[in-house]
């Protein structure tokens, strides 16, 4: 029997949740600025306004904005006013901010001070503080790779374990056997599988690949299940899942990101199929 010769996701059009992403994002950000410093508060308003919520409603009028983007600029504007609060604590200010100041900043606390970046490279464009500051590159460490032995043993959970969530199960094993990006992951369509009696077909950038069995079947029926949208990781309001989920799916399976690493520094050359695993 034939799975599919072609798979649509048609129910109509979607609706559109750019409104309502940019609503909640302002009340949100009103919310913020009132809590700010008066003495920031102008600066943080004028950033606000220039530096974040135009990005945002450019978005929004090309049809583009995506809960990850407001969530990004909800977390670039609680470090940009932490980072003010915190040079109140050197008695100084954004004007007079060194570039000790600033290489201080981001060499303590956490890795979430990356966030400060987009505020730093408008303020030092718009001349909002010394123009010869240079941001510090700081790069995240990548996961340690999964143990081989770990690595076959989550990728076999995937294949064969009912009681993960189908879509769990494809997405994890995306990410592991084909190192695709969650965000990547979360912007596939159903039209994007091409299936047939045999394989199921999968055009990533252009790029189409078979993939791997029982990997094909899994997203050929995740492809049949019932949906309001043309995803195939179907989200809230009928929108591509967001990168967060995807990424966090498998948490008590093991480090996603540890597991792609691992494939890709060699512990599998091939990719596993059931025989392998």
């Amino acid at each position: 029997m034939t799975r599919a010769a072609s798979v649509t996701g048609d129910a109509g059009p979607l609706v559109d949740p750019d409104v309502r992403l940019l609503e909640r994002f302002d009340a949100w950000a009103a919310d913020r600025r009132n809590e700010v410093a008066v003495a920031h508060r102008h600066l943080i308003g004028t950033y606000l306004r220039w530096g974040l919520r135009r990005r945002l409603g450019q978005a929004a009028a090309a049809g583009v904005l995506r809960p990850w983007s407001t969530r990004g600029a909800r977390q670039q504007l609680r470090l940009a006013i932490e980072f003010l609060a915190w040079l109140d604590t050197r008695t100084t200010t954004l004007t007079n901010c060194t570039q000790t100041d600033l290489d201080h900043w981001f060499s303590t606390g956490t890795s979430t001070r990356q966030h400060t970046k987009n505020f730093l490279v408008w303020a030092i464009r718009n001349r909002h503080c010394d123009r010869r500051l240079r941001i510090p590159d700081i790069k995240a460490p990548a996961p340690t790779p999964m143990p081989a032995t770990q690595h076959r043993t989550l990728i076999t959970s995937l294949f064969h374990d009912r009681e993960i969530p189908l879509a769990d199960r494809v997405a994890g094993l995306l990410m592991i056997l084909y190192a695709q990006p969650a965000s990547r992951i979360a912007r596939i369509r159903v039209d994007h599988l091409t299936i047939t009696n045999h394989t199921t077909h999968l055009d990533i950038g252009g790029n189409p690949i078979e993939l791997v069995e029982p990997l094909g079947e899994l997203a050929a029926n995740l492809a049949h299940q019932p949906r309001t949208s043309p995803w195939l990781f179907t989200g809230h309001h009928r929108q591509p899942d967001t990168p967060k989920p995807n990424s966090e799916r498998l948490p008590r399976r093991g480090n996603p990101r540890a597991a792609r690493n691992a494939g890709q520094h060699g512990n599998h050359r091939k990719h596993p199929t059931p025989e392998h695993t």
